[in-house]
């Protein structure tokens, strides 16, 4: 019997093209269960006192059959790569500090 084929999540805010693109990207064992653009902002070390742009992209969270976990990643599709990516684990503490700002740890 052939594998069940994997349904990624499309995002309204790009074209066709652009979420081939990232579905393309993300390789044959991973599946993207939401997908949308952001900008993605970090604090630096040692104070981590302020937020500074670090990245805008297209940002997936995938499921990865290979490695058995789920990830956020984030894709430049103007670059065609994976720029930045998060593993996801049990106790990952998430706040929505407004209704467009997510940090998570």
């Amino acid at each position: 019997m052939p594998p069940a084929s994997v349904e990624n999540q499309n995002s309204a805010l790009l074209s066709t093209e652009e979420n081939l693109q990232v579905f393309k990207l993300l390789g044959n064992r991973c599946q993207t269960i939401a997908t949308t653009v952001v900008q993605l902002f970090l604090t630096a070390p040692p104070n981590h006192s302020q937020w500074i742009k670090k990245e805008t992209g297209v940002l997936c969270y995938v499921k990865d059959n290979s490695k058995k976990n789920y990830f956020f990643r984030l894709f430049n599709l103007r670059q065609n790569q994976m720029v930045w990516e998060h593993e996801m684990y049990s106790n990952m503490e998430y706040i929505e500090s407004t209704a467009w700002f997510h940090m998570f740890e």
